[in-house]
């Protein structure tokens, strides 16, 4: 049996590395937020995973101790910082991908699969939602308590919003409107602990034609009648949840922007979401791993080199189209970009590790993971985070087609 080896700890001199380009981007405050954070995860999280860890679970962390340390995060104050005031504090953008790169690199319970409760749904709410409706969840958000299922995708559409058999059925009652969802949503993460669930589903009118017009974005609490959770096995041997509505009830205030708007949003939400899942946190995991690999003698010291590109790559365009971003400058495009190369850059390191130990090496052979697991076991869970995250291929598409665009204009010009 290998020697363990123990791991070094996560210092700011690991932080920028030569050829990354990110040096220049990062201030005082945000490398001290960054430091707390990552003190942070070590401590919440040494020894956790032996005493609260579960298969049945995607990321294999059980549900209390996902939900008590979100919490944690909020006490903390971790939370909030790029929101807008009065909810937050009003910072940049690049706060959230720090939080999120930090988090995916201690493999914390809001890490691989980021956790929209606290990255990305704010935002949303914060742009389209209903006064009533930010003064009541946002300092909900802010101390952890809200957990957030997404139901975009469905069984025969995936990623496609365009593609869905949802839908909402507009009904007037007392002079008020509300709606009827019904429907099956899948992929809809966390959504068996979830207290808020955020529904795209068309409005029932014969207004809109169009296979985009008429999806609408309604922000729901998961226990009202008619949302029915199941879960499916996954490649892994974990649940994943989808959701089945039955007539579920929604107001009129819990309409995000005005009827017919949701695709509108959700594209624009993308900017956002995807700079901050394209953080290389999970990129830097798997390399330390590789490294600690190539300390044991195990690891030629070119393929280390080529490592070492692989996520400077991924972390070099993570931060830079994050700076872009909070300037006004990316492109939805940019952001499924860093989506794309964060992920590829992790299945790379991922297939150069497997060259160098068995598929059964369980991970505490290397000492440098909390994670409990095979090598094997984290390949087959990012390979389902490659369509559960929102389809790589999709997202490459669109890249291409915009691409092509341009360059189209670039020729007529």
């Amino acid at each position: 049996m290998p020697v363990n080896m123990p791991q070094p700890p996560r210092g700011a001199g690991d932080l920028v590395r030569i050829g990354s380009g990110i040096d220049g981007l990062l201030d005082g405050d945000l490398e001290d937020y960054r430091r707390q954070i990552c003190s942070f995860c070590e401590e919440a999280l040494a020894g956790a995973r032996e005493r609260h860890s579960t298969r049945d679970e995607v990321n294999g962390w059980n549900t209390d101790f996902a939900r008590s340390f979100r919490r944690e995060l909020g006490s903390q104050g971790f939370l909030g910082r790029s929101w807008r005031e009065p909810y937050g504090a009003g910072k940049s953008v690049l706060y959230d991908v720090v939080l999120a790169d930090e988090l995916e690199y201690h493999d914390a319970p809001a890490g691989v699969m980021l956790d929209s409760s606290i990255l990305h749904t704010p935002h949303l709410l914060l742009e389209y939602a209903q006064p009533a409706v930010l003064d009541e969840a946002m300092p909900l958000f802010r101390s952890g308590e809200v957990s957030v299922a997404l139901g975009y995708s469905e069984p025969e559409a995936g990623s496609d919003l365009a593609s869905r058999a949802t839908e909402a059925l507009p009904l007037d009652r007392d002079g008020a409107s509300e709606y009827r969802i019904t429907g099956e949503k899948s992929y809809t993460s966390a959504a068996h602990c979830a207290t808020q669930a955020l529904i795209a589903a068309p409005i029932n009118d014969e207004r809109w034609t169009d296979k985009h017009e008429g999806i609408t974005l309604f922000w729901v609490p998961m226990d009202r009648d008619g949302i029915t959770v199941h879960s499916d096995r996954t490649v892994t041997g974990a649940l994943h949840a989808r959701m089945s509505l039955d007539g579920v009830r929604a107001m009129a205030g819990e309409v995000l922007g005005v009827p017919g708007s949701g695709w509108q949003i959700v594209t624009q939400g993308l900017r956002h979401e995807r700079v901050i899942i394209g953080n290389p946190g999970l990129a830097e995991a798997e390399l330390r791993d590789f490294l600690m690999l190539h300390r044991r003698g195990v690891v030629r010291s070119g393929d280390a080199v080529t490592a070492l590109m692989i996520e400077n790559e991924a972390r070099s365009l993570s931060y830079t189209l994050a700076a872009a971003s909070e300037a006004g400058e990316a492109l939805p495009r940019d952001g499924s970009l860093a989506q794309v190369v964060k992920r590829e850059s992790v299945r790379a390191l991922q297939e150069l590790r497997l060259d160098h130990s068995s598929p059964r090496c369980p991970d505490d052979v290397l000492s440098s993971s909390c994670t409990k697991g095979t090598a094997e076991w984290h390949w087959l869970r990012d390979l389902f985070y490659l369509f559960a995250a929102g389809g790589l291929d999709i997202s490459r598409t669109v890249i291409a087609k915009d691409m092509l665009r341009q360059s189209e204009r670039s020729h007529v010009a």
